[in-house]
């Protein structure tokens, strides 16, 4: 049998000899991924910090290291160690110490210490390597190593730990950021789905790209369901107008648009009434890509509003049907509104009347009687069958018969005075006449 033939790029590959286990690259590749994994995990920065020198140590074949870690104000150190036997606790506690780790963490690499007299103030040990924990935004601390025998690291060591350093502190401080950025997120989540207006985000089509969960409270769709569609298939046809204006005035580069109220179709039949502030979103060259808005259902404002509108509508019916005169006036007595009939028995236009005190009108021998009036109203509620003489525009004095109600405003605070009366002058002629009838029938 003929041998096998080799293909030059086989023959290239088997030339090419695979670095040993022991080295630097294979080394520093086993930390990076190791190192990857646990600054990934749910782990605090001190607890990644410990885990990583421990697995360091386990490379290296040492005991003994630790992370001495800087504090805010870079002005102090605490120690990391798992397994340190007091020898970093004398080099985070001694000036030499706090000395030698201020020029690792200011330098540029890994740095070394050896010898008995050098590292006097660490007893037993006769080798040091030290490298800053970094990345190119913030400063960490230091992680060290140290051994009982003298000259044990050497360059491959220095890179390793150096290359280990600066990596650990790339994932620490993208760790803090991503750990920043995932609480900005559950935070704006948990915004945008508990506040009662409804989100949303627009293509510059028209169609929805985003909606928060409010709006199904509102028209029945889930979110999902709405993402592609255009919003003017959910307008009603008799308000589409207002929505577009909004629109198309986003589009144009308009900002804090308002518009409505108009009225949205609701999933299960029907509408739903709206308002929304619109405003166009923009990308990094400042270029429109859309818009966003903020949608508030108002269906209730608005139903309120009706009943109210056919409250007060059918409460003016009365007002001017009434064959009373009212008056209705604010705590100090000027004139808020007035019937026809009050209008006509004081000959005032209603535009003439309005603004001017009511008590103009009264004879001023009653003032006595108006004071005690209004205070008997304020602490009761309601008087009746109070007399007051009237003068009107013309000079014209005559007897009127008043019903006064306190008006109170929805809280329960008073706002003014209804005065309702009627004109009582020939009730009085006849009662004038009905006793001098009873004096000459007396005197017959």
């Amino acid at each position: 049998m003929e041998p096998t033939k080799m293909s030059s790029l086989e023959k290239n590959s088997s030339s090419q000899q695979l670095p040993p286990l022991s080295s630097p690259v294979v080394k520093a590749l086993g930390a990076f991924g190791q190192i990857a994994v646990i600054a990934d995990s749910s782990l605090d920065r001190k607890e990644i910090l410990q885990t990583s020198v421990e697995f360091l140590l386990e490379i290296l074949e040492e005991q003994t290291g630790g992370v001495c870690l800087l504090n805010q104000d870079k002005s102090e150190w605490e120690l990391l160690s798992p397994s340190s036997g007091g020898a970093l606790e004398r080099l985070v506690s001694s000036a030499k110490g706090r000395r030698f780790l201020n020029e690792v963490v200011s330098g540029s690499g890994a740095s070394m210490l050896a010898g008995k007299e050098a590292l006097s103030f660490l007893g037993r040990f006769k080798s040091l390597i030290a490298s800053p924990v970094r990345s190119p935004q913030e400063v960490f601390g230091a992680m060290v190593i140290v051994s009982p025998k003298e000259g044990r690291f050497a360059s491959e060591e220095a890179k390793l730990l150096e290359s280990t350093g600066d990596f650990l502190g790339t994932c620490l401080h993208n760790n803090r950021v991503f750990s920043k950025l995932r609480k900005s997120e559950v935070t704006y989540r948990a915004l945008v789905e508990n506040v009662d207006e409804i989100l949303f985000q627009m293509d510059t089509k028209g169609c929805f790209t985003f909606f928060s969960g409010k709006v199904f409270d509102s028209v029945g769709y889930k979110p999902e369901e709405l993402l592609g569609c255009n919003f003017q298939q959910l307008i009603h046809p008799e308000d589409i107008g207002i929505p577009v204006a909004a629109f198309e005035d986003g589009k144009r580069g308009g900002s804090g648009t308002t518009s409505g109220p108009y009225r949205v179709k609701h999933k299960g039949g029907g509408y739903r009434w709206h308002f929304t502030s619109y405003s166009p979103l923009r990308d990094a060259a400042g270029e429109i890509i859309g818009g966003v808005g903020i949608a508030r259902d108002v269906t209730a404002e608005m139903e309120t509003r009706e009943k109210l509108n056919l409250s007060e509508t059918r409460l003016q019916e009365i007002f001017e049907t009434m064959q009373e005169g009212i008056v209705v006036t604010d705590l100090k007595g000027k004139i808020v509104d007035l019937n026809h009939v009050a209008v006509d028995t004081l000959g005032l236009k209603p535009e003439e009347a309005r603004g001017q005190s009511f008590y103009n009108f009264i004879s001023p021998e009653d003032a006595d009687k108006i004071e005690q009036s209004r205070v008997a109203v304020l602490r009761y509620g309601r008087i009746s069958n109070r007399e007051f003489t009237f003068i009107t525009r013309k000079g014209i004095r005559f007897p009127a018969e008043m019903n006064i109600s306190l008006l109170r405003c929805q809280s329960g605070e008073p706002l003014g005075f209804i005065w309702v009366g009627r004109d009582i002058s020939e009730r009085r002629e006849w009662e004038r006449k009905l006793k001098e009838s009873e004096e000459r029938y007396r005197n017959i």
